[in-house]
């Protein structure tokens, strides 16, 4: 099994990121092979159907794809902005998505499942719904179980160190659950 995961903020000291590598430490633990990437690596304009009809898709969006689609699972860990998602990670759906001379539309996303974590200011979960309802109806397969952590600055210090072990707990947990093979593959 190979995992790659996807902080949807590029903010230092990400606290999705922190949930995220929890999740990808019990994931190397179950066996599975694991990476990281970061949106920030990867910067790409703001999606515009002129742009991509006079210069096609932008080469750090083909640099992404071919990283993610070298993976079964994909773990995005996702930040709530306005009770959504980031706009850098919505952009970047937007482009993966896109067809391509070599590809359909959506093709990078069928086959593959998603594991959605989330670690919010406030009470959160709305964002994380609108996720799973992007990655959907692009045909990937977004695993039921999910992590929402709400209030997170209460929850995870400022150094990363987890303040509840049971979250702890359970972001590895979920991790090491993702070596259960994809539905599609049964």
């Amino acid at each position: 099994m190979k995992i790659v995961g996807i902080p949807g903020s590029t903010r230092g000291g990400s606290y999705n990121r922190i949930v995220l590598e929890e999740v990808l430490r019990g994931a190397r633990a179950a066996g599975a092979a694991t990476a990281s990437v970061s949106l920030r690596d990867y910067p790409l304009p703001f999606y515009d159907g002129d742009l991509e009809a006079e210069s096609g898709v932008p080469a750090t969006a083909e640099q992404l794809r071919a990283v993610l689609e070298a993976h079964d699972t994909w773990v995005i860990a996702t930040p709530e902005y306005n009770a959504s998602i980031p706009a850098v990670l919505k952009n970047a759906i937007d482009w993966l998505s896109r067809a391509t001379p070599e590809r359909p539309g959506g093709a990078s996303f069928k086959g593959r499942r998603a594991l959605l974590v989330s670690a919010v200011g406030g009470r959160g979960g709305r964002g994380i719904g609108h996720l799973r309802s992007i990655l959907t109806a692009l045909g990937m397969e977004v695993l039921e179980d999910e992590l929402v952590v709400p209030a997170a600055y209460e929850k995870i210090a400022v150094d990363g160190t987890f303040l509840e072990e049971a979250l702890r707990s359970r972001a590895f947990e979920l991790g090491a659950s993702l070596q259960a093979p994809l539905e599609s593959a049964a």
